[in-house]
């Protein structure tokens, strides 16, 4: 009799285990989320709607409109920049927040003149984010590798180069700060 209740047991055991494992990663991922929410909802978490970009050593000064890529097209503006939709809002936690435009002197043009520590500020109806040039690179134009991009919060922004307009110039700027509002 002894040796029915060692193999009813854990049966027993297993079967409620099994029974109960879908109720308890509901209830971690509850809390998980509950986390996640608590930190956007706190002040630990900004995050802002561009609307103007300024590169004072350049004398960039341009407001922003949405922009989006589909298969291979960005939507344009003659003399603004954009923001591409797809990518995450400028915040202080993480993502690639990607500003596009033109390859014209009213527009990114004049970033062709970036050094190292140039400073970009990046206006939001919540505040304004700050952000030190790094480094760029150039990529052909079907290249959506920055789109991937996880990690902390930084800012690319994008210009056409090339004697024809041929690749794309990838700007990398670290996030500095933010000031909310």
């Amino acid at each position: 009799m002894k040796s029915i209740y060692l193999w009813i047991a854990p049966l027993y055991l297993l079967v409620g285990g099994l029974l109960l494992f879908p109720y308890v990663q509901k209830e971690f991922v509850n809390r998980n989320l509950t986390a996640v929410a608590n930190i956007e909802s706190s002040s630990l978490f900004i995050k802002g709607i561009p609307y103007r970009i300024t590169i004072p050593r350049l004398q960039i000064d341009l407001s922003i409109e949405n922009g989006n890529y589909l298969e291979e097209s960005w939507t344009t503006a003659k003399e603004k920049a954009l923001f591409a939709t797809k990518s995450f809002l400028p915040n202080n936690l993480e993502g690639n927040t990607i500003i596009y435009g033109h390859n014209t002197n009213d527009v990114f043009r004049p970033t062709d003149r970036l050094i190292k520590g140039d400073r970009v500020l990046l206006y939001t109806d919540n505040g304004i984010f700050e952000y030190e040039f790094t480094n760029s690179e150039l990529v052909k134009p079907t290249d959506t590798s920055i789109f991937n991009y996880q990690g902390s919060p930084r800012l690319t922004l994008i210009t056409c180069s090339g004697l024809t307009n041929d690749k794309r110039r990838l700007m990398y700027f670290e996030f500095y700060g933010v000031t909310k509002k």
